[in-house]
């Protein structure tokens, strides 16, 4: 039991999930099958550069996604 050995629930997540993490769950396999990219890193990269064009409208899912966490 986890939380005999250190006190509390190690399970737990410390901090809510990003709205850019989830961004990228969400879009990194879509990307690497769209653009046909094999590495998972060039896929990260590419998600990246997708959200800094996004406008806020567009990432208001990830955000209500990231305030209910």
């Amino acid at each position: 039991d986890p939380k005999k050995k250190f006190g509390k629930d190690v399970l737990l997540p410390k901090r809510p999930v990003s709205a850019y993490i989830c961004y990228t769950t969400d879009m990194v396999n879509k990307i690497k099958e769209k653009e046909k990219i094999e590495k998972h890193t060039d896929a990260m990269k590419r998600c990246g550069e997708l959200w800094s064009k996004m406008s806020d409208k567009e990432k208001k899912k990830y955000t209500d996604i990231h305030d209910k966490d």
